[in-house]
């Protein structure tokens, strides 16, 4: 696992870039029976931050025969550079004759891009009230290998430490039939 030491290189005073692991985009299309799960990675660091680098995204699914393990690598273009928010603010100054009070910002669209989003990774869907009884759990990790000279190292996994973080479930269409509070019953798990 990459770490602080791996920016040991990149002189002092220079603006790092901080890669964080801002959060998911997870939709289940019951028509393809099938969840899709993206990573949403964003710069908030003072310097840039210039693919070639890997986002890996991670899903495992926990059903009555067993669990299942997904992962899947996406790879930020070379010519794609995440900038980190800017450090300074844009204001705008009328001659006194028209206004005494600063404006506020123009709005610039398009001129940065802070943000990336990954492909999706495609894993089958599976419903927590029917057997097999799947619940989800999903994460991800930005510049798995360590290819960015980022200044923080621990926001680059999500969801981040702690129990039960990033777990989900699925109702199956039948669900929203039922009326009131219903139990879900699962058999005795077992590891493959």
């Amino acid at each position: 696992m990459p770490g602080p030491s791996s920016a040991a290189g990149v002189a002092a005073g220079t603006p790092q870039p901080d890669l964080w692991a801002r959060g998911m985009n997870i939709t289940a299309d019951y028509g393809t029976q099938l969840v899709y799960a993206s990573g949403v990675c964003e710069n908030i660091g003072r310097g840039p931050a210039s693919g070639p680098f890997i986002i890996q995204v991670g899903i495992t699914i926990e059903n009555d025969e067993g669990t299942l393990a997904y992962a899947k690598n996406f790879q930020v273009p070379a010519d794609l550079t995440l900038t980190g928010p800017p450090i300074f603010t844009q204001v705008v100054v009328q001659p006194h004759t028209e206004s005494d009070l600063a404006r506020l910002p123009i709005p610039v669209s398009g001129a940065l891009q802070n943000m990336y989003l990954t492909g999706p990774l495609e894993v089958p869907l599976q419903f927590v009230d029917v057997p097999p009884h799947a619940t989800y759990t999903a994460g991800f990790t930005v510049d798995v290998y360590g290819q960015v000279p980022d200044s923080n190292w621990a926001n680059n996994q999500y969801p981040g430490l702690g129990p039960g973080l990033g777990t989900f479930w699925f109702t199956s269409p039948e669900a929203r039939e039922r009326d009131g509070t219903f139990i879900i019953e699962r058999a005795h798990r077992r590891s493959i």
